[in-house]
C-alpha cells in the first residue's frame, strides 16, 4: 500500500458566535454527515463548499476565502442534507437543504464580483425562494438523472428505512411550483448509501441502495425491489452497515461497482457481484465516493475513516493511502474552486471546528513505482541512452548510471 501526502490546503473557520453569560463565545458548529455538499452554487462556473449545521445554518465558502461567503437569514432547523445542481430542471443550480423534521428549502444564489469574494459586504444572508414540508427523518440525498434525459430527480433515503423520488413541477403560471413524489420503496435494512447504476442496455439508470452485510438493493421504476451483493465475501456480518458507489470505470469500457463497510472492508466488484478486488483496514470507514485524482479520465474510489486516513483504490487493485491527522466527522471528495479553475479536493470537517480542504490532490499514479523506472520512463533518459548507443543497457548498469547521476559515483560503463 502506497503512503502519500497532500500539502495544499485551505483551513476553514466553523464556529458560532454564541452569547452565553453576557459573553460572547466561539463554539465549534455540528453537522451530519450528508450536509456537505460541492458544487457552482451561483452559476460562475466556479464550485463552492456548502455546509449546513444541525442548530439550522446553511454556510458556503467561496474560493480561498477563510469565513463562510454567504450564510441563511433564517434558522432551517436540523439540517441533514444539503446537495448542489438543477433541482428545479431550470438549467441553472440551486442549493437544496433538508432537515430532520421534513421541511426543505432551496437557494438561489446570485453571483458576485471577485471583489466581492475578497472584501465580503455588510450582509452575505440569503433567503430560501422556495419552502416546503416533505417526509421527516430523511438522512441521505442524491440527484439523479434516471432516463438520461436531462431531467434532474431527487432521490431520499430515511432512517425509518424508506426511499421515495421527486420532481419539481412548475405552475402553469410559471410563478413558481412545487415537488411531488414520484415512487416511494419500503427496505427491510438501513439505508447506506444512494447511487445509480447503468441497466443491462445501457439505455438509463437505476438506483442502488447499500444495504447492511456487504449487499445493496436495486430499486426498480415500477416500484419492485432485487437484493444483491456479492458472491463471496471474506468479511459478512449482517449488521454491519455498508457504503456503494457505482458507476466505477475499469478503463475498458465496463464500469463496476465500489463497497466499503464500517468494520474496514473495502471492495470492488463487478454487477454480476463477482469480487473484483477486496482489502481490509483496521479503521472504520464512510464518506464513500469517487472522484478522478490522476487525470486520466477514470475515477478512483475514495473513502475515509474516523480518525482521517483516507484510502484511495481503483479497478486495477492499486491502493494509496493519505493521513489526515485529525477526527473527521464529515467527508466529502470533489472540486473545489480557489482561484479560477475547479481543482479536485478532499474536504474534512473536523470536531474542533474546522473545516480543512486539500485542493490540488492530483497523483501521477496510485500504484507505487521505484525510482528505477520512473527515470527509465524519462525521454530525455532514453534520449540520452540513444545517442550513444546503450539502449541495452542491463537493469544492473541503469542502477549503476542512475546513481552516479544522482550521487557522483562514476560506474564503469561506456556512456561518455
Amino acid at each position: 500500500m502506497r503512503t502519500i501526502s497532500f500539502v495544499e490546503r485551505l483551513e476553514l473557520e466553523f464556529y458560532d458566535e454564541v452569547c452565553d453569560n453576557q459573553q460572547q463565545q466561539a463554539l465549534p458548529w455540528n453537522l451530519c454527515q450528508q450536509a456537505i455538499a460541492l458544487g457552482d452554487a451561483d452559476n460562475d462556473d466556479s464550485n463552492e463548499l456548502a455546509v449546513g449545521t444541525v442548530s439550522g445554518r446553511l454556510l458556503i465558502y467561496k474560493g480561498h476565502g477563510h469565513t463562510a461567503w454567504r450564510t441563511s437569514h433564517d434558522k432551517l432547523g436540523m439540517i441533514t442534507c444539503v446537495t448542489i445542481g438543477d433541482v428545479c430542471n431550470k438549467k441553472q443550480n440551486n442549493v437544496f437543504v433538508l432537515s430532520a423534521d421534513g421541511w426543505c428549502n432551496i437557494f438561489h444564489i446570485p453571483p458576485s464580483s471577485p471583489e466581492e469574494v475578497q472584501a465580503p459586504v455588510l450582509s452575505n444572508e440569503i433567503y430560501s425562494m422556495h419552502r416546503q414540508h416533505l417526509s421527516p427523518n430523511s438522512k441521505l440525498l442524491k440527484l439523479v438523472d434516471i432516463d438520461s434525459n436531462g431531467g434532474i430527480i431527487i432521490a431520499v433515503g430515511f432512517s425509518d428505512r424508506v426511499v421515495r423520488t421527486y420532481r419539481w413541477y412548475q405552475y402553469l403560471d410559471g410563478k413558481g411550483g412545487e415537488l411531488a413524489i414520484l415512487n416511494k420503496w419500503a427496505l427491510t435494512a438501513q439505508i447506506g448509501s444512494l447511487s445509480l447504476k447503468p441497466t443491462a442496455d445501457n439505455t438509463s439508470f437505476e438506483l442502488v441502495v447499500g444495504q447492511p452485510g456487504s449487499t445493496y438493493v436495486t430499486l426498480f421504476q415500477n416500484g419492485h425491489i432485487a437484493y444483491n451483493g456479492p458472491e463471496s465475501c471474506k468479511t459478512h456480518s449482517e449488521t454491519v452497515s455498508a457504503e456503494v458507489v457505482s458507476n466505477v470505470h475499469t478503463g475498458d469500457g465496463r464500469s463496476c461497482f465500489a463497497m466499503s463497510t464500517l468494520d474496514g472492508s473495502i471492495m470492488l466488484m463487478d454487477y454480476s457481484g463477482e469480487i473484483i478486488y477486496e482489502n481490509s483496514v483496521d479503521h472504520q470507514l464512510f464518506g464513500l465516493t469517487k472522484l478522478d485524482i490522476t487525470g486520466d479520465g477514470l475515477e478512483e474510489a475514495i473513502v475515509c475513516s474516523w480518525d482521517g486516513e483516507t484510502y484511495i483504490f481503483n479497478a486495477n487493485k492499486q491502493i494509496a493511502k493519505f493521513q489526515f491527522d485529525e477526527r473527521t466527522a464529515a467527508f466529502i471528495a470533489g472540486h473545489y474552486s480557489v482561484s479560477s479553475s475547479n481543482e479536485p479536493c478532499l474536504v474534512y470537517v473536523t470536531f474542533s471546528g474546522r473545516i480543512y480542504i486539500y485542493h490540488n490532490v492530483m497523483l501521477a499514479h496510485v500504484h507505487t513505482v521505484s525510482l528505477i523506472q520512473e527515470i527509465d520512463d524519462s525521454e530525455k533518459v532514453k534520449e540520452f541512452l540513444r545517442e550513444r548507443n546503450r539502449t541495452d543497457c542491463s537493469r544492473e548498469e541503469k542502477k549503476k548510471l542512475y546513481q552516479w547521476c544522482l550521487y557522483g559515483r562514476k560506474p564503469k560503463l561506456c556512456i561518455e
